[in-house]
């Protein structure tokens, strides 16, 4: 962790645990967080939910 306001929390973290771990990890907090920058976090996450919901609408489809 980088510094803790209020409201806010900065972390340092290198690209690729940045990348591979932080995505996912940050989805389980749903819409309680928010992802200011960087902006490839939040296209991740956003790439990372669609997979998810066409996953779960597919698997529906199954059964």
């Amino acid at each position: 962790m980088k510094e803790r306001f209020d409201r806010e929390v900065q972390f340092a973290i290198d690209a690729p645990t940045l990348e591979k771990y932080i995505p996912m990890y940050l989805m389980t907090f749903g819409t309680r967080i928010r992802v200011l920058e960087p902006e490839r976090i939040r296209k991740l996450m956003a790439e990372t939910a669609r997979k998810l919901a066409i996953f779960y609408e597919t698997e529906s489809q199954l059964h």
